[in-house]
């Protein structure tokens, strides 16, 4: 239950124009919590509630240096942010399937940075792999439009010249690409096709994909699940033969997250309501880590 005596005063920052968006607002931080109310939240430990957290104005400034040093004359301050960021698979002007939704997109003048969240998805389960999808449930015409698909990402990455891969033939399932990418996560191969996408052309941004790995700090249990799902993304971006791009894990310790559950499990549903006011998650920001895969 709320507290009746406590006070509903607006964080800092919420209502200032930053540049953030969801769907098609004016670029308030307000506005993306807003929209964020609507969306399915499973528990507190569904990753889109510390993202959203993690990014909000107050820490832009910290997140710029902390960044970078990595990426020259990165803007966090005037870029746009964009949570759930669509990106559609197309063949020749058609619409082939529904679109990646990356977590988080951020551009501005010199960067195109497609960060995918995950908190605890590493701990409960193994991603589907490409091999998996292109099969699965389906037969015929189904395997060859996912084939084709899957081309299409693969053409994204490869016009911003970003992987040594030739674009995979649709037409054979015993093209080389679907034999020794067979085990890339699916989600991995078109969140890396959204980073690349109209990127190092002749004035196009430099693309930049980023894996934020939330953890529970101190839990050993949950480290090692998460340590075990970096040697993965690491092991597809090789599959992957991925150059002319940034390619970051960031591990991201929650220093709070038995507290988080304890008072909201039961009413998750008001988390992004409450961001609004106050801060719910609270991270170390000087135990962050950022490796460089490519």
């Amino acid at each position: 239950m709320k507290n009746d005596n406590e006070m509903k005063v607006m964080k800092d920052g919420a209502l200032q124009d930053r540049q953030y968006f969801f769907g098609m607002p004016s670029g308030k931080y307000i506005e993306v919590l807003d929209a964020f109310t609507g969306t399915r939240v499973n528990s507190c430990e569904t990753s889109s509630l510390p993202l959203v957290e993690f990014w909000q104005p107050e820490n832009l400034p910290q997140l710029e240096t902390l960044l970078g040093k990595y990426l020259v004359d990165l803007d966090l301050e005037t870029g746009l942010k964009v949570f759930e960021c669509p990106t559609v698979p197309k063949r020749k002007g058609r619409v082939l399937g529904p679109a990646s939704m990356t977590d988080l997109m951020i551009i501005d003048n010199n960067w195109q940075i497609a960060i995918e969240a995950k908190y605890t998805e590493y701990v409960w389960g193994p991603c589907q792999t490409l091999g998996e999808w292109l099969v699965e449930k389906l037969s015929g015409a189904g395997i060859f439009l996912r084939r084709t698909i899957a081309k299409a990402w693969m053409d994204m990455i490869g016009s911003a010249t970003c992987t040594e891969l030739d674009s995979p033939n649709r037409y054979s399932k015993n093209c080389d690409f679907y034999t020794t990418c067979g085990t890339v996560g699916y989600q991995f191969l078109h969140r890396t096709a959204s980073a690349c996408l109209g990127t190092n052309g002749p004035e196009g941004r430099k693309p930049v994909l980023v894996y934020q790995l939330f953890y529970k700090q101190g839990d050993d249990a949950h480290i090692a699940k998460m340590e075990a799902f970096k040697d993965q993304l690491c092991d597809w971006a090789e599959l992957l033969k991925l150059k002319n791009m940034t390619f970051f894990i960031m591990s991201v310790p929650v220093t709070n997250a038995s507290d988080v559950i304890a008072k909201y499990d039961g009413r998750k549903a008001d988390l992004f309501e409450e961001m609004k006011m106050r801060t719910i998650y609270t991270f170390d920001f000087d135990g962050i880590e950022i490796e460089k895969v490519l």
